[in-house]
């Protein structure tokens, strides 16, 4: 508020870049610069669903969505967003928590781009940890390592967070 003049700022999904898709388990997943948010509450408000959404890691960040406005929201994470980096021979890198993976399989569908990415530092110690995405995001991950976190070294960082825009 303004001296007696109120002003209201309509903030929207798409405006903050925000994607509605459904999960491997057919759940709806909101995803935002990287970071996932799962459903926490759903009501119907006079016809128009209210989605409160929460950051899947479970953290404090949270979303309320009234159809397609966002009325409230707390983007402040307490962990990092995954990114991409390159070896010393050019290919990607995924960086998630810390780990680093690396690019195993991409499949092309008519409408979306699937890509599985396999622990790189420990494969063949047996880590089995991977992380599936879903165009630009991740929509599964098998976070389950058998050994602790690796100097990331040795890659070129591409400063966009989760952007997988190689070809």
């Amino acid at each position: 508020m303004i001296g007696n003049r109120i002003f209201f700022v309509t903030v929207t999904l798409e405006s903050l870049n925000a994607l509605i898709v459904r999960s491997p388990k057919g759940n709806f997943m909101l995803l935002i610069d990287g970071y996932r948010f799962s459903k926490h509450r759903e009501v119907c408000v006079r016809g128009i669903q209210k989605i409160r959404w929460q950051c899947a890691k479970g953290c404090n960040a949270t979303l309320t969505t009234f159809g397609d406005a966002v009325v409230k929201f707390n983007l402040q994470h307490n962990h990092q967003a995954p990114f991409i980096a390159y070896s010393k021979r050019g290919n990607p890198i995924l960086v998630l928590k810390g780990y680093r993976y690396s690019l195993k399989v991409t499949k092309a569908f008519e409408d979306h781009v699937i890509r599985r990415w396999q622990c790189s530092t420990h494969t063949n110690r047996g880590c089995l940890a991977t992380v599936i995405t879903q165009n630009e995001h991740i929509v599964k991950t098998k976070n389950e390592h058998n050994h602790v976190q690796s100097n990331i070294r040795n890659v070129k960082l591409h400063l966009s967070p989760m952007l997988l825009g190689f070809q």
